[in-house]
């Protein structure tokens, strides 16, 4: 009832220039494309070779605001999901800016930044302000895996930027972590309406694999192995040479 009588309202300021049912029918396009256009992006199947993977803010100093996912849960996977990038040559791209309130970017997520990396910036979105832009735009690609701290600041206004350019971006929820479950989920409500993909490192693994009996199924098996229940090792630093803070148990409980 409501989108009828903002129909007609509209038609009566038009002075008549559009007819109600033109009116009532550019209202329903409007309302349907952000979902019409999520579900192709969706059913479109992710090519390993016009993606890049974007890690944002694996700082220490931002490890405390993160509360939706364990500390070392979401580094786990974001070095998983590292290791298959590169299985892949998939480009990685390692975004943070380190030293005083920030800290140091975690060496498990380092260990995989390319040369010139981490990228800085000077704004929330390092898309808009650093060379992120630039070196995205060198490989040609136009895909981005995007995920970090925090999934409601650094990460949406990075990923928001890229979507505005026409980018397909596919946030991966389980390497990114925000401060409230809230604020969290309002920023993947805003990002799939401004038609990102939403999704989480395994299922992008096995999107990006043909067949198990290939060199990448042997790889992508022994990542499997090692970090589909990574995060039991990482608080009590077992595999602390691939993900988690190091931190001990009485620390956590502290």
């Amino acid at each position: 009832m409501r989108l009828y009588s903002h129909a007609i309202g509209a038609a009566l300021v038009l002075g008549c220039c559009i007819s109600l049912p033109q009116a009532v029918a550019a209202q329903a396009q409007a309302t349907q494309l952000p979902a019409e256009r999520n579900a192709a992006e969706a059913l479109q199947r992710l090519e390993a070779d016009d993606a890049v993977l974007v890690l944002v803010d694996y700082t220490s100093g931002l490890f405390p605001i993160v509360d939706t996912i364990e500390v070392d849960e979401m580094l786990n996977n974001a070095v998983a999901l590292a290791k298959v990038a590169e299985t892949f040559d998939i480009p990685v791209m390692v975004v943070g800016s380190e030293g005083g309130y920030y800290g140091d970017l975690h060496p498990a997520i380092a260990a995989h930044a390319g040369e010139g990396q981490p990228f800085g910036r000077e704004t929330p979105s390092a898309w808009d302000s650093g060379p992120l832009r630039a070196a995205i735009e060198a490989t040609g690609r136009g895909t981005v895996l995007i995920g970090g701290i925090s999934t409601d600041n650094c990460t949406l206004h990075t990923s928001l930027g890229m979507l505005r350019d026409g980018y397909d971006v596919r946030v991966i929820t389980d390497i990114s972590g925000a401060d409230s479950a809230q604020a969290e989920l309002a920023a993947l409500f805003r990002l799939r309406d401004a038609g990102a993909i939403t999704t989480n490192w395994i299922s992008m693994t096995s999107e990006l694999l043909d067949v198990w009996d290939s060199p990448e199924g042997e790889a992508v098996t022994q990542i499997y192995g090692r970090h589909i229940n990574g995060p039991n090792a990482g608080v009590n630093g077992a595999s602390t040479d691939d993900a988690g803070t190091g931190r001990s148990q009485e620390e956590d409980t502290e």
